[in-house]
């Protein structure tokens, strides 16, 4: 006996594979779980959830344009409380957004403030090495004109 799984009935119904799970809980009070949490049933089963459910769904997904999904109490209250969250959390999102914004600029400027600060050290050391040098010429030179350097 060919064996369906929850994928097939949601295919067959073009419905979710939760929803389709709920049919089975509906049509049977204990559905069998075989490895991996995955439902498996008869050809009978499959085809009595297929005709009891499309004609039902058809008419609803055809009235209001849009899939008809169905939910337990709890998942009904996680639903609400994620929908009541997201403003909140959209608002956080923007402020963080704004947040690290900011904290980008001040990169910038401080990226900006080091580069001005090493090209400040840079011509210093320039100045620094032409003085040098400088130095050393001008001694060699005192050198020259003593008669030191023989």
């Amino acid at each position: 006996m060919k064996q369906y799984d929850l994928k097939d009935l949601a295919n067959e119904l073009n419905i979710s594979e939760r929803t389709a799970r709920r049919y089975v809980d509906e049509l049977i009070n204990e559905t069998q779980i075989i490895r991996e949490n995955k439902y498996k049933f008869s050809y009978l089963i499959f085809n009595s959830i297929v005709n009891s459910k499309q004609n039902i769904d058809t008419e609803l997904t055809k009235s209001d344009n849009g899939v008809t999904e169905y939910f337990t109490d709890e998942e009904y209250q996680e639903f609400q409380k994620r929908l009541t969250e997201y403003p909140i959390l959209k608002e956080q999102i923007q402020n963080s957004k704004e947040y690290l914004s900011t904290i980008e600029n001040q990169m910038e400027y401080f990226k900006n403030a080091y580069n001005r600060q090493l090209d400040m050290h840079e011509n210093l050391i320039q100045s620094v090495k032409s003085f040098s040098d400088n130095l050393t010429q001008r001694n060699f030179i005192e050198a020259k004109e003593k008669g030191l350097d023989q």
